[in-house]
């Protein structure tokens, strides 16, 4: 059958207090000979000070209720009778009620501060526990040391990677676990944190090992926090095993070593290929046209027209073995940064370019330039080759105009080239700086298509980016960015 909580509560409470009410009426007759009618409430107080104790709120005051009416009716005259008492009884019961009221507030306030304390206690027990499994499952190495440089605290992970047990490093000097030649000089370093404690990597621009309980060491680095304890300031090092790192580290710069004299080699190789295929393609030229000069009263039509062919794909050639050089030198000549107002680099290559744009009746005009962190000479390179391609991808019958602008972007400029030109379709306009890509006909606009691939290289080497946006004849757009000066 199932029970009320709430009866089962109150016949706790009340039946302690009547309990404890009997006891006290016992225990008062019992030693009623030895006392008289002196001392009525003796018993009583003892029962209200227990029930207090024991249960404390309804049960305290059910008990100093019944308390008063047994000690009344049994042991103060006239006894077994509730007749009016003398005023000094009456003060003495009085006093017993306020005695009672009094332990039991006396009572309850302890009982609420040892709930209090043991709430907190709990609390701190579970933070404590928190901290400690937070310390055990951390990734890193974590070892504390008192101001004497001796280890207090270890983690599970600090055993795993030095190869001690908790217990032998316990109370051990921190420098068992630094490598032999630099204990000599570790105290130091300690009495210098201690003087200033500051959370802070240790030893930094510095390589730091640790010593594992074999004797072998492995890179780590380590992060100081002092703690302030009443023992005094403790310091807590977290300690990461760089191993890994290191051997990745190590693995980059031996590649980028490598890299560097590859390049080297392919630099030296270009210049040297360069130079060996021009001189017989020179040959081949100049034999060409003094083929043409003795004999070309008696060479035929088609025999000309072979050795027209001939000339044209030996120059053609030369131009290519030359684009290609520049491109080799775009990416492995060193680049020197400096502020530079755009427009410098644009003049020098408009002035390389004035034939050109005499002989096409361009028009060329630009807006004030900003001041960037650039190569002059690369920067120059790249005008060159997009105003020249402005001037060569132009509309029949149509002049060439071309405008250069420019636009700030946070850290960075937006400069463009724009044309009016024979554009090109948008999926086309990705792959026109890879090398040797074209997407126009190579008789009607002769180059070699590593011009713009130049271009992206040297943009890239910047920092910066390079793209197109352009629709079959509408123009093009050339778009590239560099760091603000």
């Amino acid at each position: 059958m199932p029970t009320n909580p709430k009866l089962v509560s109150f016949a706790k409470t009340y039946g302690l207090a009547l309990a404890a009410t009997g006891v006290a009426v016992l225990l008062r007759w019992a030693i009623e000979p030895l006392v008289g009618h002196n001392l009525p409430f003796i018993t009583f107080l003892a029962a209200v000070a227990l029930v207090a104790v024991l249960r404390g709120g309804g049960a305290t005051s059910a008990t100093i209720v019944l308390s008063a009416v047994a000690a009344r009716y049994f042991f103060m005259p006239p006894q077994m009778s509730f007749l009016p008492l003398t005023k000094t009884h009456a003060i003495a019961l009085t006093l017993f009620v306020l005695s009672g009221g009094f332990i039991a507030w006396i009572t309850d306030l302890l009982r609420k501060e040892r709930k209090l304390a043991e709430a907190a206690m709990a609390e701190r027990l579970r933070v404590k526990e928190q901290v400690q499994m937070v310390v055990e499952l951390a990734p890193n190495a974590l070892i504390m040391a008192d101001p004497d440089g001796r280890i207090t605290l270890v983690n599970a992970q600090a055993e795993k990677w030095f190869g001690y047990s908790r217990k032998e490093l316990l109370g051990q000097p921190v420098e068992i676990l630094v490598p032999e030649r630099f204990r000599p000089v570790h105290p130091g370093h300690r009495h210098g944190f201690a003087a200033k404690p500051e959370a802070r990597p240790m030893g930094a621009g510095r390589d730091l090992f640790g010593r594992r309980k074999d004797g072998t060491e492995f890179p780590v680095e380590i992060g100081l926090n002092p703690i302030p304890t009443k023992q005094g300031m403790m310091v807590l090092a977290s300690i990461v095993d760089i191993t890994e790192r290191k051997h990745t580290e190590n693995a980059l710069a031996a590649r980028a070593t490598e890299l560097r004299r590859s390049n080297k080699d392919l630099e030296q190789f270009a210049y040297m290929a360069s130079h060996d295929l021009q001189e017989p393609l020179r040959m081949i030229t100049s034999f060409l046209n003094l083929l043409e000069r003795r004999v070309g009263d008696q060479l035929d039509k088609e025999a000309k027209e072979y050795v027209t062919l001939a000339v044209d794909g030996s120059r053609r050639m030369q131009a290519l073995i030359n684009d290609l050089l520049a491109y080799s030198r775009a990416g492995s000549k060193g680049i020197q940064l400096a502020a530079i107002n755009a427009r410098e680099p644009l003049e020098r290559a408009l002035a390389v370019l004035r034939q050109t744009i005499d002989e096409s009746k361009a028009s060329v005009t630009s807006d004030d330039l900003p001041t960037v962190m650039a190569d002059a000479s690369q920067l120059t390179q790249v005008f060159q080759n997009l105003i020249g391609n402005a001037l060569k991808f132009h509309r029949d019958n149509v002049p060439p105009q071309v405008t250069i602008g420019s636009k700030r972007q946070d850290s960075q400029w937006l400069l463009w080239v724009k044309d009016n030109g024979v554009g090109m379709a948008p999926e086309d306009t990705s792959r026109i700086f890879e090398v040797f890509q074209r997407v126009h006909e190579r008789s009607k606009f002769p180059g070699t298509g590593i011009g713009l691939a130049i271009c992206r290289k040297m943009i890239e080497r910047h920092g910066g980016r390079i793209w197109v946006e352009s629709q079959p004849d509408q123009g093009a757009t050339f778009f590239f960015t560099l760091p603000a000066a």
